[in-house]
C-alpha cells in the first residue's frame, strides 16, 4: 500500500506558500465530499493509507505529488484543480463522477 508521507507542512514565512496548502487540503476534502465519497472509499481506491488522507483533508500533513496525483485519478480532476480557490468541478453542470474501484 502506497500512501507513507513524512512531510509535515512546512513551518513557511510566506502566506502564499500557506495559503496554497490550505487551498489544497480544502479542496481535498470538497471535492471527495462532492461525489459522495467517504475517506475509507478514497483510501481505498487510491491505495493510501486513511489516516494520511484525514491528516492531509486537515492540513496537517503536506500531501506529495505522487499522492495528490492518485487522489485526483480517483476523482477524476486534474492535479492543478487542486490548487484553485474556486475549482471548476465546483459548477453544478459538471458531472462529478468518481473513478470506478
Amino acid at each position: 500500500m502506497t500512501g507513507y508521507c513524512h512531510y509535515r507542512m512546512p513551518r513557511s514565512k510566506d502566506p502564499r506558500v500557506r495559503a496554497a496548502m490550505e487551498t489544497v487540503s480544502r479542496n481535498l476534502a470538497r471535492v471527495r465530499k462532492s461525489l459522495g465519497m467517504t475517506q475509507e472509499d478514497a483510501a481505498r481506491q487510491a491505495g493510501v493509507l486513511l489516516n494520511n488522507l484525514a491528516r492531509w483533508e486537515r492540513g496537517e500533513q503536506w500531501i506529495d505529488p505522487g499522492n495528490l496525483k492518485l487522489l485526483a485519478d480517483v476523482y477524476s480532476r486534474p492535479v492543478d484543480h487542486f490548487y484553485l480557490d474556486e475549482p471548476p468541478w465546483l459548477d453544478k453542470d459538471v458531472p462529478t463522477k468518481p473513478r470506478n474501484p
